[in-house]
């Protein structure tokens, strides 16, 4: 809802402007994120809990501060795994070892290398309902859903993930879910 929005705007605006009086903005870094996405029926979903279509992996992940060039847009597919990683990294302090994720610094500046793979899931069909997890893996546009019915869709040519390719290219679905098995 756009007053709700509007609401955490104006109240984010006051929490920053009162850190900017008090200690100035000079080495300020600030991350904004969300923990998922909203569904607005996508999928027949109402929720955000459910199911791991893009409307709920796809969240916002902005970072502003030293270092970081301003309105630079990041298309690679990255995790909230990675911002740990990339606070400790912009602050100079040293990563956490045996942590997951990576430092985003290179795609600040332009680095296109190849994308990391992506684990995501959400437990709670399982925990409130009994059901089975939804677990996946994306792999550059590929995206694997691990459920009782596999899905497998990519995202280039097919981003609200309306066909799944799983039965029109069995070994690929297999291979993913064996490189998400190798990741659990």
């Amino acid at each position: 809802d756009a007053g709700e929005v509007a609401f955490v705007d104006a109240q984010l605006g006051r929490l920053l402007d009162a850190l900017r009086t008090r200690y100035g903005d000079g080495g300020m870094l600030v991350v904004a994120t969300s923990d998922h996405g909203e569904s607005f029926g996508e999928h027949g979903d109402e929720t955000h809990s459910y199911q791991v279509y893009e409307s709920t992996q796809r969240i916002p992940l902005l970072f502003a501060g030293p270092g970081i060039p301003a309105g630079r847009v990041v298309r690679a597919p990255v995790g909230l795994v990675d911002v740990a990683p990339t606070v400790l990294a912009l602050a100079g302090a040293k990563p956490i070892e045996g942590a997951a994720g990576r430092d985003l610094r290179p795609l600040f500046i332009g680095d296109t290398g190849a994308p990391a793979d992506a684990y995501f899931e959400t437990l709670a069909p399982q925990l409130d309902f009994g059901w089975s997890p939804l677990l996946g893996l994306r792999k550059g546009t590929l995206k694997y859903i691990r459920a009782p019915r596999p899905e497998l869709f990519d995202l280039a040519t097919d981003p609200k993930e309306l066909h799944s390719l799983t039965l029109e290219r069995p070994e690929l679905a297999a291979s993913l879910d064996k490189a998400l098995e190798e990741r659990l």
